[in-house]
């Protein structure tokens, strides 16, 4: 709680796999690996206040989506941001072909894997709307692993598309209960490195 300042809500150690993760991606700036772009051609109207409401639910609700990586202590640790804003970013590409918003969109997806994140700053993860047509848009999520994982982005896009959908059509979001709180995870594992049983079992396992 000492190095929580008031712009935090929670702060603890990073776990194994997030740690692995930073480490190679700050050993070679050049390697991208753990910075995926995954991106989208939604064929639906757009409303802007509808996803602004539906992405704001969903970065209030999970704390990892407002996670940061404070690398200056003798290990690193994540703390959690208090909601003040959206990593939102909108573009418009009507004017465009078909053809050239593929092609534009490719490119894009190239240059924005080679951007970096600010560790300590964020946020770590970006979305980017543009709108292709009056009936369509693309949308694109831009995010380091050591924050989200293949299961975790499948889970946020199709809860983002159902609270969109919610808000456009009733003007209300989809009310559910999130029982899973990413420190109790990192609590459980930094129980089971000590656990003398389960180094054992592993040990086992390994021979």
């Amino acid at each position: 709680k000492e190095q929580i300042s008031k712009d935090f809500e929670d702060a603890y150690p990073l776990s194994n796999l997030q740690r692995g993760m930073l480490f190679h991606t700050l050993l070679d700036s050049s390697n991208s690996t753990y910075h995926d772009v995954f991106s989208f051609h939604v064929q639906c109207r757009w409303n802007q206040f509808a996803f602004e409401e539906a992405l704001k639910i969903l970065v209030m609700q999970s704390a990892v989506l407002r996670t940061v990586f404070d690398l200056s202590g003798p290990r690193p640790i994540q703390k959690v941001k208090i909601f003040d804003s959206l990593p939102l970013i909108y573009d418009d590409i009507r004017s465009l072909s078909e053809q050239e918003q593929n092609s534009y969109i490719l490119k894009w997806i190239n240059i924005e894997k080679e951007s970096s994140f600010n560790w300590e700053e964020g946020p770590l993860f970006r979305v980017f709307i543009r709108r292709r047509s009056d009936e369509s848009f693309e949308y694109s999520l831009s995010f380091h692993h050591a924050i989200l994982d293949g299961w975790s982005v499948a889970t946020f896009s199709s809860q983002l598309y159902q609270q969109y959908h919610s808000i456009m059509k009733t003007g209300k979001p989809i009310e559910w209960k999130y029982d899973f709180v990413f420190r109790n995870y990192i609590a459980t594992e930094l129980h089971e490195l000590k656990n003398v049983q389960s180094a054992q079992y592993w040990q086992d396992k390994l021979e």
